[in-house]
């Protein structure tokens, strides 16, 4: 016998509205949640960033001052990372970090006509004990200025490649019984190339150092690494020459919406009226790849 099921109406009915009466508020929510989002995402200020490796041995606190105005004045939010808290693991996680203008001041080597990677120091004083794989397979170089002149007495005198009268860094990335207070981890392309994590947002990065942009092996990696544009040095340069060149470019790109390579251009018309001036600030975009 087939038995009939009757339906109670009165009941299933406001049953039925109230389900669709959740499910649409649900929906609502949903969607307000997007726009909001979305409205967020919009509305969030671009961030920079200031790396100043040479906080402590070569402080400029105007240069950071100005520097902050302009980006707030832009709408920035600047963060500083200096010193010590700028680690080989710092420099790896950089890109994931969102920072879309990043700005470093610090102590760089590459050897001169040559091929030679361009390095970055860091603010982490060189151990035997850390980053052993880092080093083995290039990632990371053992780098100091050449004011050590006793330290690398103390090794092969072809363990060590003299830059020139300032740098000088430590080419075999093997343990050494030897204690030197001014030596530091310095990053190479390589560890760009295969330890960063994630992308830089398109961002602008300015590399205030000696020789950063004396071959482009170091531009190239951060390129690839999602940076649109990386400003640097071809040679030796004086960090007072050095950080007022970082303020030009900051105002004139930031603070009056001029392209970088205008930027640059137009502050190294100003340098080489300077008598016997003999350093150029570079541009690299991926147009240069």
């Amino acid at each position: 016998m087939i038995k009939k099921i009757f339906f109670n109406t009165k009941i299933i009915i406001p049953i039925l509205v109230l389900v669709f009466a959740i499910y649409a508020v649900n929906s609502s929510l949903q969607n307000e949640g997007i726009v909001a989002q979305e409205f967020e995402n919009q509305d969030k200020s671009p961030r920079a960033i200031i790396i100043d490796q040479l906080s402590e041995e070569i402080p400029n606190e105007n240069f950071k001052r100005k520097a902050i105005n302009i980006f707030e004045e832009a709408g920035y939010e600047v963060d500083i990372v200096e010193g010590q808290d700028i680690t080989v693991d710092f420099y790896k996680d950089l890109p994931s970090m969102n920072y879309k203008y990043i700005v470093l001041r610090s102590h760089a080597v590459a050897k001169q006509n040559s091929d030679t990677p361009v390095v970055i120091f860091t603010g982490e004083r060189y151990s035997t004990e850390q980053y052993i794989s880092e080093q083995l397979f290039g990632h990371v170089m053992r780098a100091a200025p050449l004011g050590v002149r006793e330290i690398a007495a103390q090794v092969p005198t072809d363990n060590w490649t003299v830059v020139n009268e300032t740098y000088q860094y430590f080419d075999q990335p093997v343990r050494q019984n030897i204690h030197a207070e001014n030596d530091f981890f310095a990053i190479s392309p390589k560890l760009v190339d295969e330890m960063m994590v994630g992308q830089f947002p398109s961002s602008t990065i300015l590399l205030g150092g000696c020789s950063t942009l004396s071959n482009p092996s170091m531009a190239k990696s951060l390129i690839k690494r999602g940076a649109s544009e990386v400003v640097g040095w071809d040679d030796l340069i004086g960090s007072l020459d050095n950080d007022r060149a970082l303020l030009a470019i900051i105002e004139e790109n930031v603070a009056n919406n001029l392209e970088i390579e205008d930027a640059v251009s137009s502050h190294m018309e100003k340098l080489n009226k300077i008598p016997n001036w003999n350093v150029n600030l570079k541009s690299f975009s991926d147009e240069d790849m």
